[in-house]
């Protein structure tokens, strides 16, 4: 044996290289064609070492009667792979469900409420005051807690009339309500789709005399709803440790990033009003903005049209960064007979005839946008929006760290 070599004793048997592949084998080296390095020439290589020496080139080994694959023969195309990946999407979507957060802003007597429960096809559960709005409500005790949903929705009730007095829910509103913003929670079926629909109402919106603090409000919620989530993260709980509660947790479609998916604003039929674009420009800058032209059925084709592009041009003129252009939307909590099919459809009745939501608005659309079609970017506009607040927050608190210290040191 070789000095510091193994011993005879501790060798191997010989290999018998001939009993598998030369790629395993050093004596490949001598046997095996060498490929070329031009990038162009993967189907040809240049003779083996043992040939005469001259580069001749030839075809690559393989099987008899095999072609190797190249540009003019390419490996045939692999099916499967994308039924299968919208199969375990599904999978997990029907699992885990969708959460989406949306705030609805307005003036009172707009169908806000109503809107969602359009949008759903589902009543959603009546929202209730914040523990702040709670605290400031006349004769309140506390926090209040989601309600039940109203059982009278989308029944077959007789249509009450449209008066401007009246609240979503069809109930007397009364000016001058301190509430100013009320969170609900409900769980929703949709097509065997479980949604976990968290509505932040603001039913005090403008009612008060002080409308700088309904402002305020609003705009305080969202923010704490991005401090919410950069307060999970920096305890590391963004996500559960395990893979199968994340998903649980946030959902197939889940909430991960914090912040509100869609501000839906309620801009009134016929007149725009300054306070609503003051309002907006606020929005603009925190979540996904969708202005909607509440009460469309009370406008006449030609009237709504000329409206929509009033409101179009203004929100250019004040720069108002939108996330689609206005929906034009008829929400109602009844169902009405349907003159064309017969059927019980959402809608208003009224003397000259029946108005139905689906067929004479843009409700249809403005639901592909929440909950459809449109999710998947709201959500990756919500995103966009945390990360921007989230930068803001950590690069003040770097600046009232920064100032503290050189405080104390002085």
């Amino acid at each position: 044996s070789l000095p510091g070599g193994p011993t005879m004793e501790s060798q191997p048997p010989p290999t018998d290289f001939n009993s598998f592949p030369h790629s395993n084998s050093a004596l490949a080296v001598m046997d095996r064609p060498i490929r070329s390095p031009h990038p162009n020439d993967d189907a040809l290589s240049f003779a083996s070492a043992n040939s005469s020496g001259n580069p001749q080139r030839h075809p690559r080994r393989g099987p008899a009667g095999s072609v190797r694959a190249d540009v003019t023969t390419p490996f045939p195309e692999l099916s499967g792979v994308r039924a299968g990946l919208l199969q375990s999407k599904l999978a997990a979507l029907l699992k885990n469900g969708v959460h989406v957060k949306f705030m609805v802003v307005g003036q009172p007597g707009l169908g806000k409420t109503t809107l969602i429960s359009n949008i759903f096809a589902k009543a959603v559960t009546h929202a209730a005051p914040t523990a702040a709005a709670a605290a400031t409500a006349p004769g309140a005790t506390g926090a209040g807690t989601s309600a039940a949903p109203d059982k009278k929705r989308l029944s077959a009730s007789p249509p009450p009339p449209a008066a401007e007095d009246l609240d979503d829910d069809g109930a007397a509103h009364e000016p001058g309500s301190t509430q100013s913003v009320a969170v609900s929670h409900s769980r929703i079926l949709v097509e065997e789709v479980p949604f976990h629909v968290e509505l932040v109402d603001t039913p005090g919106f403008a009612d008060t005399f002080d409308v700088k603090k309904s402002f305020e409000d609003i705009v305080q919620v969202i923010d704490d709803a991005y401090a919410e989530a950069l307060e999970k993260e920096r305890a590391d709980a963004r996500l559960p440790s395990s893979g199968a509660d994340a998903a649980s947790a946030w959902g197939a479609m889940g909430d991960a990033a914090g912040g509100i998916d869609a501000v839906l604003y309620f801009i009134g039929p016929h007149r725009i009003k300054d306070l609503d674009m003051a309002m907006m420009k606020r929005l603009m800058n925190k979540a996904s903005l969708i202005p909607v032209i509440a009460k469309a059925d009370t406008m006449t084709l030609p009237e709504l049209h000329a409206f929509r592009t009033k409101l179009i041009a203004r929100l250019a003129r004040e720069n108002i960064r939108t996330f689609s252009d206005p929906f034009a939307v008829i929400a109602s909590p009844y169902l009405v007979e349907s003159p064309t099919s017969g059927q019980k459809v959402v809608g208003r009745e009224y003397p000259w005839g029946v108005v139905e939501a689906e067929r004479h608005s843009d409700l249809t659309a403005l639901r592909r946008c929440l909950i459809s079609e449109g999710l998947a970017e709201l959500k990756a506009a919500k995103a966009e929006f945390y990360e921007r607040h989230r930068t803001e927050l950590l690069r003040r608190e770097r600046e009232e760290a920064g100032g503290g210290a050189g405080g104390g040191g002085a």
